[in-house]
This record gives C-alpha cells, structure tokens and sequence, in this order.
C-alpha cells in the first residue's frame, strides 16, 4: 500500500504589515449596461462590506410591457356609428387593433424594451458553455491523465518554480490575512500568515505569459467575497483554464472545517465568472468508518440538488478523496450520468491510503475525459508507466 505523502514543501512563509497590498476601493462593475441584470454592488470597496447583503436582483417580467400597453378611447363619431349601424363593430375592432399595434412599435423604440433586450442578450452570454478542462489542452488527448498539477502553491517561491516547470495546472489555497486589513492571502489554514497575497499571485502569473490554468481553493465563506473582487480585477487578462473551488457540503461525519455557503460561492461564480470551470466537494476525513461507506448515496443526492437548485450550465469538476472512491464508484457514476460536462478530480492527503491498483481501478471504471488526478508526482509518475506499458 501507498500511503499519500507530501506533495508540496517549503519554508513557511511569512506575511507582514508593511508588505499589505493596498486593497482597491473600487466595487464591482457589471459588464452589462442595463440596470436590471444581476449586479454586486454597494460598499464592496470596504473590507468588512458584504457583498452578499448587498446583490440586488432585478427581474423583468411580461406583466411589465403589459403594464405599458393602453387601448385608444373611440372618438364620438365611431360611437355614434356603433350606436346606428351595429355592422360597424368590425371596422371599430380593426381601428382599435391598428392602434395597439402602433403603441407596440413606440414600446419597442422605447428605452425600457431596450433594456429588456439587453437583459436577455446578456443572460445569454452568460449561459453559454464555457470550455471543459481538457479544450483548454490539446494536447492532452482527451485524458485527464495527461494534465499534470502542481499542488499547494502557496508562497513565492513555490510560484517562480512552478511557472518555470511544465505543468498544466496550478493550484493554490485562498485564505484571508491575520491582519488589521484581513486581504486575500495564498496559505493554507490554520496558518493566516504568507509572503504572497492573492493580488501579486496573479499579477505574476499574467505576466509570465505561460498560459497554465490556475485552481483556486476558498478555504472559507468568508474569503470569498474579497478573493472574487480581487479576481474580477484581473479575470479578463487570465487566457487560460480558471478553476474556483469550494467544499460546499458536509460529509457524513464531523469535520474540523466548516463548509463553504453553497449561496455564496455558487452564485458570485455562476454571475461573474461564467467562463471558469466549478469545482465542489465535500468536507470529509479518511478514518475506518468513511473508509467502509466513502461517498453515500444521502451524499451524491444533496450535491445533485445543488446543482439544480442553482441551474449551473458551466463545467463541473467533484473533488473527491482518492481514498474513499473504490467504496461509492456506481454513486459517483450516477452523480457524473446525471449532471453533464461533469468530471471528477482525484486528490489526497498525506498519509491518505491509495494505491496504484485504486488508480487503474478507477481509471477502467469511468470514462479518461471525466477523469482528472491532482496527485503528488511521484506517485503519478509510477502511475503513468503502468497504464503507458498496458498499451
């Protein structure tokens, strides 16, 4: 048996006061001119605003250009044809039908129809499917296998040699600062301290041009909001796969984390992000009872009603514990049938029991596109020559 070792190390970082990036006081602008589509907005300059308190969301409906729409009173003389020759009503019904359909042509010169229309070309944009992982790496050949990460990159250090590496992937743990301004930070909890904060993260990414995707992982509701403002930022200038991650519900048993607000983190990705890939997943620990049960049934179906209670039209990849896997594969495979462009993402933790006979078992039961493994190297490298010298 293989038991997960550490994948990423490095000197503990340090984060002090005089290092704080200045955090912008702007607040989040919407990409859309019309007042009614989804927006975040009031106060979100502030570090203790909340950003969730403050989304105001407009809905237009038809009784609205109904409300707009009045028929013309009938002049004195057509009363009097109607009150003469009753062969008329025909030709009055006709007028009055002539003249609706003339106050239609001003509503829809009028401004409100254009910003009905600009709510529905923009909800349009927004739905459209964004890429899957692998579009984003040809040539990878349609196997999550051949996308390579590089796990906890949570310092400068660990950064400036990941950039100069080949890999695919990037992933990196969003916390917030123990400070008088508590900024977004690359660390791990329950450290609260780093030499690299969200902002020079990707300032530095950018510019390096290489074009590795990035994953981050909020390791809290409460940093998502300033993580987000901070990232919408610089979203644009980011040409490569970006992967938002969240452990939205609780497992079976009692974990030393508190799950990410489901609300929180899906709505700010489904509004302001519509082009990353979701990654969600459970908080749950590897011990001899989740080891005899991995992910249940009561488990796959709470994550399936998430998925559509909040209608999510972007590619979803599920973190799941390596570990836990061979005991819930047919749940998993119900969950991935049921929920399209989805994937799984293999992970593990150090000390975590996972064996390369797990792996290939894996591998033969779910299909290579659907399939992606977050692993430390080494063990991925001896991975690799068993399914390459299967061929």
């Amino acid at each position: 048996m293989y038991l997960m070792g550490v994948q990423c190390t490095g000197t503990p970082p340090v984060f002090g006061r005089n290092s704080l990036f200045q955090q912008n006081n702007g607040v989040f602008q919407s990409n859309s001119s019309s007042s009614n589509e989804i927006g975040l907005s009031n106060g979100l300059g502030s570090p203790s605003a909340s950003l969730v308190g403050n989304a105001a969301f407009h809905h237009l409906n038809g009784s609205t250009l109904g409300s707009n729409s009045s028929s013309v009173a009938p002049s004195p003389v057509h009363l009097h044809q109607l009150n003469t020759n009753n062969q008329s009503n025909g030709l009055m019904n006709g007028r009055e039908s002539s003249n609706r359909e003339a106050n239609g042509k001003q509503l829809h010169n009028s401004s409100l129809m254009r910003n009905v229309l600009s709510l529905n070309n923009n909800n349009a944009n927004n739905n459209s499917i964004a890429p899957i992982l692998l579009d984003y790496f040809p040539n990878a050949g349609n196997d999550g296998l051949n996308i390579s990460w590089c796990h906890g990159v949570n310092s400068r250090s660990r950064l400036t040699h990941a950039l100069q590496t080949d890999v695919s992937m990037i992933q990196a743990d969003v916390t917030l600062a123990d400070n008088r301004y508590p900024i977004p930070i690359l660390g791990q909890p329950p450290l609260n301290m780093s030499d690299l904060t969200l902002e020079d993260f990707l300032l530095q990414l950018i510019h390096s041009e290489t074009g590795k995707g990035i994953k981050f992982d909020m390791k809290s509701t409460k940093v998502v909001e300033p993580a987000f403002r901070v990232l919408a930022k610089h979203a644009d200038y980011i040409k490569a796969p970006l992967v938002l991650h969240a452990d939205i519900l609780a497992g079976e048993n009692k974990h030393r984390n508190q799950p990410v607000d489901a609300w929180t983190f899906l709505m700010l990705v489904r509004t302001r992000f519509p082009k990353s890939i979701i990654s969600i997943g459970w908080t749950v620990d590897v011990n001899k009872s989740t080891l005899e049960t991995g992910y249940s049934r009561n488990m796959v179906d709470s994550m399936l009603s998430i998925v559509k209670e909040y209608s999510l039209l972007q590619p979803i990849t599920f973190l799941v514990n390596a570990a836990l896997v061979k005991y819930s594969i047919a749940e998993l495979q119900r969950l991935l049938f049921q929920v399209p462009n989805s994937s799984l993402t293999l992970c593990a933790q150090p000390g975590d029991p996972v064996t390369i006979d797990d792996l290939i078992l894996y591998r033969k039961a779910f299909v290579s596109t659907q399939l992606y493994y977050d692993l430390p190297e080494d063990f991925m490298n001896i991975f690799k020559l068993q399914v390459y010298n299967k061929r």
